[in-house]
């Protein structure tokens, strides 16, 4: 495994609010762990939040990419392009169903850097949002 830098950037809509009133934005940097085998990757890095740690996994191969997140907020999510997948999102002690459809998966990873990105709609506990998520993968930094 070798230590990269990871920058992971969200932008999630309410789609019956429209993208002028109904949208965040989020992006942050992370030192992460990346490892190659084949021709899937894995990255991981640890998240700290309002005193709590979230530790996030993401997993790459030709076929999927699985975005999964420990500690704080537990989920376990399946992107595959043109399909939907569902899941549980946690925030214990709270549990919402998950449901995720992916429209695009753009991927130009490599082990010298690169970008991902997903846009897919979700709907969590009843609540519909569209989601363009990007991470960008570079050299770390002193």
């Amino acid at each position: 495994m070798t230590e990269r830098k990871v920058t992971v950037e969200s932008v999630i809509c309410d789609p019956t609010v429209g993208v002028a009133e109904g949208f965040e934005r989020c992006e942050n940097e992370y030192t992460a762990l990346f490892a190659e085998r084949g021709t899937a990757m894995r990255i991981s890095y640890t998240e700290q939040s309002e005193g709590t740690e979230i530790k996030s996994d993401i997993t790459l191969t030709d076929a999927h990419v699985r975005v999964r997140r420990t500690g704080a907020i537990e989920s376990d999510f399946l992107f595959v392009e043109g399909e939907t997948t569902t899941s549980l999102y946690k925030i214990p002690p709270y549990a919402f169903d998950a449901k995720i459809t992916t429209k695009k998966i753009r991927n130009n990873l490599t082990r010298l850097g690169g970008k991902l990105t997903i846009i897919y709609d979700m709907n969590v506990g009843g609540a519909d949002k569209n989601v363009r998520m990007t991470i960008t993968l570079a050299e770390a930094t002193e």
